[in-house]
């Protein structure tokens, strides 16, 4: 509710979750001192606190420790295929992490892409797979619900789907994501810094040129 000590205190605590999750797949690459290193400098960045201070941002770093330990159970796994158990077990936490937030859609791709061209296992990445596939079951079977419920017929839905604006939207919306992790200098965002900048703030030239700041710094 409004107990903030107890806020601050999950924001803390997840926190120092993902960075036991950070060292436990470091360890995993190269056991060692060093992934207790690595693993410290980042629990100590500067740029961590919005993360922790931030209250309804938290569940971005649970969705990291889904990461990271799915990470980690891929990389157990590709050492020792045996072991099936540690692929359904990335799967089911990449897709907690989807529902967290959409960049694990993403990322359940790339790791079926690695377990496919990298490690030649097509049916260990179709596994993987399995986590977008259950992702858009839901939100598909919530959008039919949702279009049952003000009493529109499928064709009306099918064309709310496919409908120009929707897939501009999801095409700006991928720029988006992109852009702003291959260019992050062209959008001036500093750590500690709030940030309002959204894909409908974008320019044409967008991210080559940088934005006005008076227009999306808070």
């Amino acid at each position: 509710r409004y107990n903030f000590t107890l806020w601050q205190g999950m924001g803390i605590a997840l926190h120092l979750l993902a960075g036991v999750s950070m060292i436990r797949l470091l360890d995993a690459i190269r056991p060692g001192i060093p992934a207790a290193v690595v693993s410290g400098f980042f629990l100590l960045l500067p740029a961590d606190v919005p993360m922790v201070v931030w209250h309804n941002i938290s569940g971005y770093m649970l969705f990291c420790v889904f990461v990271l330990e799915a990470l980690r159970q891929i990389l157990i796994y590709s050492l020792t295929p045996v072991k099936v158990g540690r692929l359904w077990a990335a799967t089911v936490l990449l897709l907690a992490a989807s529902c967290l937030f959409e960049a694990g859609i993403v990322l359940s791709i790339c790791a079926a892409g690695y377990m496919v061209f990298m490690r030649r296992r097509t049916r260990e990445g179709l596994v993987l797979l399995g986590s977008p596939f259950v992702y858009f079951c839901f939100n598909f079977s919530d959008l039919l619900f949702r279009q049952t419920l003000m009493h529109a017929g499928t064709w009306q839905i099918v064309q709310r789907i496919f409908k120009w604006e929707t897939v501009a939207h999801f095409f700006t919306a991928l720029k988006w994501f992109f852009c702003s992790g291959l260019f992050l200098r062209a959008s001036d965002i500093f750590p500690l810094e709030r940030v309002a900048l959204s894909p409908d703030t974008l320019g044409l030239a967008w991210p080559f040129i940088s934005l006005n700041p008076h227009l999306w710094r808070g």
